[in-house]
């Protein structure tokens, strides 16, 4: 039997609005099915192929979780973090990588959190994006509190 915690990222929301990237259809398919066998929560999903205009589309969408799948050059995936931490209207919303193996060598310097493809369950995908956004969840308020702070820390005398 399965005992349901209180989670305060779900308190908040009635559904989670997700992202998915990727430029294989088949792998993103297969994402989101596992997201739609998820009853415990609300997915609300919309994906792109390419980085032409993702920006806009993703702002437009305003999603809570990027899924990005790896399977795709180095050095796209390098442009891809570039592009969405470097642009104010995305710099805030989590990605988490959908990895093909845990031994290769891709830049995820932009990442907030990680999932293995071959070994992706639709409980598993629920746990890491809820993770990721508690993650986020707390890096706002600890950034939201440093500031809110900042002037008494530095200027007391």
């Amino acid at each position: 039997m399965v005992t349901l915690v209180k989670n305060p990222v779900m308190e908040k929301r009635q559904s989670i609005r997700v992202f998915l990237y990727g430029n294989n259809p088949a792998d993103l398919s297969n994402i989101y099915d596992q997201i739609t066998s998820i009853r415990k929560v609300k997915f609300i999903t919309d994906y792109s192929f390419d980085l032409r205009g993702l920006v806009n589309k993703i702002s437009s969408f305003n999603p809570n979780c990027l899924l990005v799948d790896d399977n795709m050059e180095k050095s796209d995936l390098k442009k891809l973090f570039v592009l969405l931490k470097g642009n104010h209207k995305t710099a805030q919303i989590p990605i988490t990588i959908v990895q093909n193996s845990n031994k290769d060598d891709k830049p995820r310097e932009g990442a907030d959190g990680f999932i293995l493809k071959h070994a992706m369950t639709s409980e598993s995908l629920l746990n890491t994006i809820v993770n990721t956004l508690k993650m986020n969840n707390l890096q706002d308020f600890l950034k939201g509190s440093y500031l809110k702070r900042k002037s008494l820390l530095f200027n007391w005398k």
